[in-house]
């Protein structure tokens, strides 16, 4: 019995075709192979579109339309994103939040702290009201 794609079509059902011998998807699906080198003009267009992108959201930064580059770095100091896309967000809220209080990042990174600093920095935070 072969194994049937598990790729999701667009009402919901599934794929049907059968996959490849060793994967879970099928021909249409599976994409590029692994380590398949991007074509050198493909590769040095995507890097100028980047490039260029990035000139116009600095320039907006200076001009002061945008606080931050969209994607960016994240503010040094603070604690590693869980995997869990539910927790991440939640992480990203409360980041946010305390962005726009203007509350100070402690000055030791989140990776450096103890224990007991990492229980205690969390404790003295400002709670929303």
């Amino acid at each position: 019995m072969t194994r049937h794609c598990n790729a999701r079509n667009r009402s919901g059902g599934l794929c049907g075709k059968p996959a490849r011998s060793g994967e879970t998807r099928c021909h249409l699906h599976n994409g590029r192979p692994p380590g398949t080198p991007e074509h050198p003009n493909s590769r040095a267009a995507r890097l100028e579109g980047r490039r260029r992108w990035l000139e116009r959201m600095k320039a907006a930064k200076e001009r002061g339309e945008i606080a931050k580059i969209p994607g960016g770095r994240r503010a040094r100091g603070l604690p590693p994103l869980s995997k869990d896309p539910t927790i991440r967000k939640a992480q990203r809220m409360v980041e946010k939040m305390k962005a726009t209080r203007d509350v100070a990042v402690p000055a030791k990174a989140w990776g450096e702290m103890s224990k007991g600093e990492k229980l205690s920095a969390a404790a003295s935070a400002p709670r929303p009201s």
